[in-house]
């Protein structure tokens, strides 16, 4: 096999390998918002609480009397199960991310994905060994999310590792479906199982991460130089440049060299190159990893971070509560059952692939990711009222728009976690040392997952104290995502300027 081939066969086995290990990562994590449905049933009467009544599909009262699994007797408490594990998560990101350029990510990523399926399981246990106690689900969610934030840092950095500049961003556009296929899985398998012998829908999921952990252990190469391949051309560089600094982000070149443009239109002058590679670069032949102060002065890390935190934000309130969303949703009339919610909110997933690559490859054509990532944020607000409105109206309407609005919704958080983290992770201010990937994976995700923790607390809160949450959710979801697009302005100003120059210069 010479060398060309051998290249594209390990990239493969790469792309399959750390797909399915972050699709588990998922899968696992879904469970809990399936399992709520039967914590916490919401259509019927609870014995001794106080209050009012919910009213059920057609405006009557419950008839049914709930045994909830205690000590779930309100959906805040669920919210706060929510609240501690991606508080968790988040703020052991930016320790993970730090440890993932300095460690074996091969060992690293073993281990996160066993103590995931550990945890995981744990939750499960409390069926069979039935525990009630708040505090047990409190820890175990606590050290869950710890552990699993060794995932994301660790995949992104394997990925750019391998992928260069070309169709990056349709590739891991791609790639990103991980995520909601996880979610779909994670959907469907729990859902055999929640409405009689729950426990299982925790321990099965547990089970496949930990397996799939042993699989990376065994077979995954982090580093085309661990397996003697070639690096990827990690940015584009233009020739005879005649200084040592480095070539700017974006480059047109000619018809017959081919186009190959970076995703991220930033450090537009020379003096922002120069500043950043100096800082940056260091210039020892073999660099140490970056550090956090250094990687979140890479132009381009705080923008997206924060439109990062407000796009996770509405995204994980659909991970988290469209399950109990679809429950609660009356549909001609009828209410769905447990195992419907959880199998019909998968949609919103499935709309999520569609979105995810549509953009990546969008991305890849125009040199732009800031522009398009605002058009889809922009048009999920109107894409979320009118799912909150009309999708009750019919079964074909409720799915048809859980789809459109997942596309919308979840295309930009796929982008910016997947091409401009790994883009940015091998900025060409950093020079040769490439040794940032998974720090800044850390800082866009982590910033992104404190806004996760958020959005389902949130949640949780309005489901216990409002007599009609959702429209209040909806709104919230609508505010989060014109926010998103709005830390976005300033690079799309850049992106504007930098397509503008280009389209002059081949005018002339």
């Amino acid at each position: 096999m010479d060398s060309s081939n051998r290249t594209r066969a390990y990239q493969l086995l790469v792309l399959v390998l750390t797909f399915l290990s972050y699709m588990t990562f998922h899968m696992s994590r879904k469970a809990i918002s399936v399992v709520k449905t039967t914590w916490y049933p919401s259509d019927c009467i609870w014995p001794g609480r106080n209050g009012t009544q919910s009213v059920v599909c057609g405006g009557s009262l419950p008839t049914t009397v709930c045994q909830p699994w205690m000590p779930f007797d309100s959906e805040s408490k669920l919210g706060d199960l929510d609240f501690v594990f991606l508080l968790g998560y988040a703020f052991a990101m930016f320790v993970s991310g730090h440890i993932g350029d300095r460690f074996n990510l091969r060992y690293f990523l073993f281990a996160g994905m066993l103590l995931s399926g550990i945890f995981t399981s744990m939750l499960g246990l409390a069926y069979f060994f039935n525990i009630h106690s708040f505090a047990f689900f409190v820890v175990v969610q606590l050290f869950g999310g710890i552990v699993q934030s060794t995932g994301w840092p660790s995949v992104v950095a394997v990925m750019a590792n391998w992928f260069g500049v070309g169709n990056r961003g349709f590739i891991l556009g791609l790639w990103n479906s991980h995520t909601s296929l996880g979610n779909i899985i994670g959907a469907i398998i729990p859902g055999i199982w929640v409405h009689n012998a729950w426990g299982w829908s925790f321990i099965v999921p547990g089970i496949i991460i930990a397996l799939m952990g042993v699989v990376v252990l065994l077979f995954l190469a982090v580093d085309p130089a661990d397996v003697d391949c070639p690096p990827p051309e990690q940015h584009t560089s233009t020739a005879g440049t005649g200084s040592h600094r480095p070539a700017r982000p974006i480059t047109t070149m000619t018809a017959e060299q081919g186009e190959k443009r970076s995703l991220l239109p930033v450090a537009t002058t020379d003096s922002d190159l120069g500043e950043a590679s100096a800082d940056l670069r260091g210039s020892t032949r073999t660099p140490a990893a970056v550090g956090f102060i250094a990687a979140l002065r890479i132009p381009g890390v705080l923008e997206y971070s924060l439109c990062l935190f407000f796009s996770k934000f509405m995204n994980y309130i659909f991970l988290y509560w469209m399950p109990k969303y679809v429950r609660d949703v009356c549909v001609d009339g009828h209410s769905l059952s447990e195992e419907h919610s959880a199998f019909y909110s998968s949609l919103f997933d499935v709309g999520g692939i569609i979105g995810g690559a549509t953009l990546g490859y969008v991305s890849d054509r125009t040199g732009a990711s800031a522009i398009p990532s605002v058009l889809m944020l922009l048009l999920g607000i109107p894409s979320l009222y009118i799912f909150n409105t009309y999708g009750g109206h019919s079964l074909g309407a409720l799915l048809g728009l859980m789809a459109l609005t997942g596309a919308l919704l979840n295309g930009p958080y796929s982008l910016i976690t997947t091409a401009v983290a790994a883009e940015l992770g091998t900025h060409e201010v950093l020079g040769e040392n490439q040794k940032a990937k998974a720090t800044v994976a850390a800082i866009i995700d982590g910033t992104g997952s404190i806004g996760a923790a958020i959005g389902p607390y949130v949640v949780g809160v309005a489901l216990q104290d409002a007599t009609n949450p959702w429209p209040i959710v909806i709104n919230t979801c609508m505010a989060a995502s014109l926010l998103s697009a709005l830390f976005l302005v300033r690079v799309c100003r850049k992106e504007v300027s930098r397509l503008r120059a280009a389209c002059l210069a081949k005018q002339s």
